[in-house]
This record gives structure tokens, C-alpha cells and sequence, in this order.
């Protein structure tokens, strides 16, 4: 099910064994991915916990749902990408706050070196290839095993997760996002100790209502 093209794969056999059962899911919808309109569901796994995360997406809305297996749903947020207002909901408090963000679209990263290999791991028939980007000043390394197809919200997206404290955070280095989309990413230091992974374990295309990505009557305002 899974196949490397590269020598020194070593660091990734951990991952290998874990997750072919993850890995059967349709990537035939990664050949029509424009206007996706949809769920995408990933799992995050770090040294201590495990998170499962949905993203639904409608035109220019996106919702990204956070759960952890013993809380159940944890955190909501809802992004709306034209305007770029971003607001948090706590479903068991009913409650929900603006997060205002900064503009991200000139920021540098001068101790950031991306490697685009041409290392290649085959997953349910699309290949992905190996990109590495390394931050000097973290003393980390991110590799992305993208496949060659994007999603249209991930560009504008992008530019608003990396102010968040989630573990979407992984995907703000990712180079090209609007032409490759990161299936697998692992995150590790610079001595290759593991710190986190993400990846994707399902993609379906479904027709999702209106209410889904507003804030629910009832609920109250956080000032401050």
C-alpha cells in the first residue's frame, strides 16, 4: 500500500506501520479539488496525546472542529476568508470571541531553508513527494509528503492558522500550498527527535449547510 523511493528510510518506518489502515480513503478526489465544497478529517498525534481535526469547507467559509478522544469536541473556529475574521467557539460553554490577527503576508522567514526532494512515497496509488523545511532559528525540521493537486482555501487559509495555537500550525511553512497539498507532515528537531505529526485520514465531498459556519443563537460574546 505504501512504497518508498529513497534509501535512508529509517526515521519514517514508525509512521509506516502505523497508519496504512488510515491511508484508504478515495485520493481520486484529489484530481477535481477546485471549489472543493466538503469535510477533510485529519489526525494529529504528538509525544504525550492524539487529536482528530475536521475541516469543512463552503465557498469562502471554512470551520475547523478540534477534538480530543477523551473530551469529545474540544474548540470551533470559524474562518471567513474573504474578510479574514476568525472567531472561536466553545460548544460546552456556549460561548464564542473574536480573535483579531495580524497581517501576515509580509512576514519573513530569513532562517528558513526548504529542500524539495525527489524522494516519493506512494499513498493508495497518488505519489507525494518529499519537501523539508528547515527553521534554524527553532533548531526544527518539517517535512511535507505533498501530492500534486490544491486545494483553493488552503492559500488564504494558510495566512491565518499560523496565529493560532493548533496543530494546523504545521502547515504555515508549507511552501506552494496552492498547487500541492500536504498529505503527511512530521515534524522533528534538528537531532531528529519527533515532536508531532499531521496528516490526513479522510477526504469527502459533501453538501454542507449554511449553519455550520455561523455562531449558533444562544451563544455569548467574549469581551476582552
Amino acid at each position: 500500500m505504501i512504497r518508498l523511493k529513497e534509501q535512508k528510510w529509517g526515521h519514517y518506518r514508525r509512521f509506516i506501520l502505523v497508519i496504512p489502515m488510515l491511508l484508504l480513503f478515495p485520493f481520486n478526489l484529489l484530481s477535481n479539488i477546485d471549489n472543493f465544497e466538503g469535510k477533510i478529517k485529519f489526525l494529529s498525534e504528538g509525544v504525550y496525546d492524539t487529536l482528530s481535526m475536521v475541516l469543512s469547507v463552503k465557498n469562502d467559509l471554512v470551520r475547523m472542529d478540534q477534538y480530543s478522544g477523551k473530551n469529545g469536541l474540544e474548540i470551533s473556529y470559524l474562518f471567513d476568508l474573504r474578510s479574514g475574521k476568525v472567531f472561536a467557539l466553545s460548544g460546552r460553554e456556549k460561548v464564542y470571541k473574536e480573535i483579531y490577527l495580524h497581517d501576515q503576508s509580509k512576514r519573513g522567514e530569513t532562517d528558513v531553508t526548504i529542500i524539495k526532494s525527489q524522494n516519493s512515497m506512494l499513498i493508495n496509488g497518488t505519489t507525494c513527494y518529499q519537501w523539508r523545511v528547515k527553521n534554524r532559528q527553532s533548531m526544527t525540521e518539517v517535512t511535507y509528503w505533498v501530492a500534486q493537486s490544491g486545494f483553493d482555501f488552503m492559500e488564504p487559509l494558510q495566512r491565518l492558522i499560523g496565529q493560532l495555537q493548533t496543530p494546523f500550525n504545521l502547515f504555515t511553512l508549507c511552501p506552494d500550498i496552492k498547487y500541492f497539498f500536504p498529505l503527511m507532515v512530521v515534524d522533528r528537531t534538528i537531532f531528529r527527535k519527533f515532536r508531532c505529526s499531521l496528516r490526513v485520514v479522510d477526504i469527502k465531498r459533501v453538501v454542507l449547510p449554511d449553519n455550520l459556519f455561523a455562531i449558533p443563537r444562544g451563544y455569548r460574546e467574549l469581551l476582552g
